[in-house]
């Protein structure tokens, strides 16, 4: 007589308990990583656009105390600054103290002394990232106006009632 023997074969069970609960600790954890990460890559971004606009204070005061006037609204800026026979950096402001800007929801244009600001400063040396000589109408990030680390960019306008909505 054949004896038959029925035992289950240990090796094709699959995978425990254990070693499922160990492989979702590791996704959690690299799931976790990379969020984290991202994290960091924001953060760092908005740190640093929050040091540019410092920048930017900085060198209109700078601008402000070298050449008693305003970016923008000099007076004969071709006369003064290094560079700057062309426009828009060539563009005189009107040298009332202000630095005039189109409403916020009016486009910038290359003439207005919202934009010239940023071409007047670059020709002194004060801030980088702006064409001297970009006479795109309107002007462009990376052109006449500078980017942001964070994306897009800056440029100068005013609204009257502390309102932004367009």
């Amino acid at each position: 007589m054949k004896t038959v023997n029925l035992q289950k074969n240990r090796g094709e069970a699959g995978f425990t308990l254990v070693e499922l609960a160990i492989v979702m600790i590791i996704i959690g954890l690299l799931i976790g990583g990379i969020l984290k990460g991202q994290e960091l890559v924001a953060n760092a971004r908005v740190t640093a656009t929050i040091a540019q606009i410092k920048g930017l204070d900085g060198a209109i005061s700078t601008f402000r105390d070298k050449y008693s006037a305003l970016p923008g609204d000099m007076l004969a800026p071709n006369t003064r600054l290094r560079d700057c026979a062309a426009a828009p950096c060539s563009v005189a402001g009107n040298g009332n103290g202000r630095i005039n800007t189109p409403a916020f929801t009016a486009a910038p244009t290359n003439t207005s002394e919202g934009t010239v600001a940023f071409v007047h400063m670059a020709a002194a040396d004060l801030i980088s990232g702006v064409n001297i000589s970009s006479n795109v109408n309107p002007p462009v990030f990376d052109g006449a106006l500078p980017s942001a680390k964070i994306g897009g960019g800056y440029w100068l306008s005013y609204t009257t009632g502390g309102n932004i909505a367009g």
